[in-house]
Order: C-alpha cells, then sequence, then structure tokens
C-alpha cells in the first residue's frame, strides 16, 4: 500500500512539472467570450431626421439598444462636439470597466456606416451586429471637427451616422478571449520589436489595441499578456472542472 501511494504521488509531481513547462497560452482552453449579452441590431441603417433644429451639420449617434434609438449633436466646425446629451440620456462614451462579477467592455469606437458595410469589411453579422475590421478605429469624438472631416464623411445634407461598436477585453481578434489573443498580442510586441530595430516584421498581425490593453494603461505590452494568461488559467479545466478555486481572480479591464 505504501509503495502504491509513493507511486502515485510520483505520477502527480511529474505531471504537475510537465505542465509547468507549458505557459496559459499553449495549453487548450474553453471558449470564455460571448456577445449574447449585447443588444441585437438590423444591418441596414435607420433613417436619420434632417438638418434636425436647424442644424447645419450634425453627427447622428446610434444606439445598440435593440431599438432604432439615436440622439442628434450639432457639428460646429472647428470646434468640438458637445456630447452634454449623449450624457443625459446615460450613453457611454467611455469604457466599461470590468469587475469580478461582471467582464466589462471596451469601448471600440463610433464607427460611420461604411466601415461597418459587410461588403467592404468581409465581416459577417454576429447576433445581428456589424463589426468592422479589427485594424479600424473610430470617429474622433472627442477632437476638434475640421471642415475637412465634414466635407470627407458628411453627407450631402451635413449629417454623419456614428455607431458604437463594444468589444470584451482581452478580445484582441474579435471573436472571443482565449489563448489565440495573447499569442496575438505576443506577436504584435514582437513585430513592434522588430520595427525599432529596423529589421522586417516577422508576423505583421493586426489586433485591436483597445481590447488588448486589459490594463487599460494606454499602451500595450507584456503586462496585458500576464494578465490575460492568469485569466485564461483560472477559468480553464485545471482549475473549475477539478473544483478548486480560482489562483487569482483576475479582472480583465481594471486599470
Amino acid at each position: 500500500m505504501r509503495k502504491t501511494t509513493r507511486g502515485a504521488i510520483s505520477f502527480l509531481l511529474a505531471a504537475l512539472m510537465l505542465l509547468s513547462l507549458f505557459p496559459a497560452s499553449a495549453m487548450a482552453m474553453p471558449d470564455v467570450g460571448t456577445y449574447e449579452a449585447e443588444p441585437a441590431y438590423t444591418q441596414s441603417a435607420p433613417a436619420a431626421p434632417l438638418a434636425a433644429d436647424g442644424y447645419e451639420f450634425q453627427i447622428t449617434f446610434h444606439l445598440y439598444d435593440g431599438s432604432d434609438d439615436y440622439e442628434i449633436v450639432e457639428v460646429i466646425p472647428g470646434t468640438a462636439l458637445d456630447l452634454t446629451a449623449l450624457a443625459d440620456r446615460g450613453i457611454p462614451v467611455a469604457h466599461i470597466y470590468g469587475t469580478l462579477e461582471a467582464s466589462g467592455r471596451a469601448l471600440w469606437g463610433w464607427f460611420s456606416d461604411a466601415q461597418l458595410d459587410p461588403d467592404t469589411t468581409g465581416r459577417v453579422l454576429r447576433n445581428g451586429l456589424r463589426r468592422p475590421v479589427v485594424r479600424d478605429v473610430g470617429f474622433p469624438i472627442g477632437e476638434v471637427i475640421t471642415q475637412t472631416m465634414i466635407d470627407d464623411l458628411f453627407d450631402a445634407d451635413g449629417n454623419l451616422d456614428l455607431f458604437v461598436i463594444w468589444s470584451l477585453w482581452g478580445d484582441a481578434n474579435d471573436d472571443r478571449v482565449d489563448a489565440a489573443d495573447a499569442l496575438l498580442i505576443q506577436r504584435h510586441l514582437h513585430d513592434l520589436f522588430m520595427d525599432l530595430i529596423g529589421q522586417p516584421r516577422t508576423w505583421d498581425v493586426t489586433i485591436n489595441q483597445i481590447a488588448a490593453n486589459v490594463t487599460v494603461s494606454g499602451t500595450v505590452g507584456a503586462t496585458d499578456i500576464l494578465r490575460i494568461e492568469r485569466y485564461l488559467h483560472d477559468l480553464s479545466i485545471w482549475w473549475p472542472g477539478a473544483g478548486w478555486p480560482s489562483i487569482w481572480n483576475i479582472v480583465l479591464g481594471r486599470p
């Protein structure tokens, strides 16, 4: 009996040593990110009122709340937008930080109808939501709106439709949060290093840098990779499957 017990312990120690050789990003992980909590939205953009309240130029902010609801903000060339109307409506114009109870959402940005056109992006609808290409960025709603921006982006009636797009924290490739995201961020950082030393990129990957920056530091770095790997480690089959408590209690999308 004692020999059998020693043998079992030796086997368990050997198995744990073998697992320690592999980073969390190399292990098979379950898919943990979903978009089921996001409201549905139709592919066609709802028609916006033209020249509302006599505005010469305006931006129509469309909400992804399961309706065709929107908010109109006047645009005055050479000035920044007054987003008070959005704040009064409770429309978020910043990230939703994660907690232990809720995953939160990264505000990817406000995108134009053209940026979400499946014929242009090549992306399929997911839960009724159109998605931009991963490398794309939203309209700079916090900057001064120039006449050049109006000439380039606004329609003939002086209106620009914008649609809010959210992303799961850690979802660097905009499909779900898994080990592939940590690997993509690693390759992205490697490519940045190759740029620094004047050498060709090895991978030339494209990531959603807003979602990848789970530490909300403003810059994607190795700390983001570590946090995602620990998050996945806690959600992997090794711990919850065995009924063991989480080790790291990681929250993605929290400073």
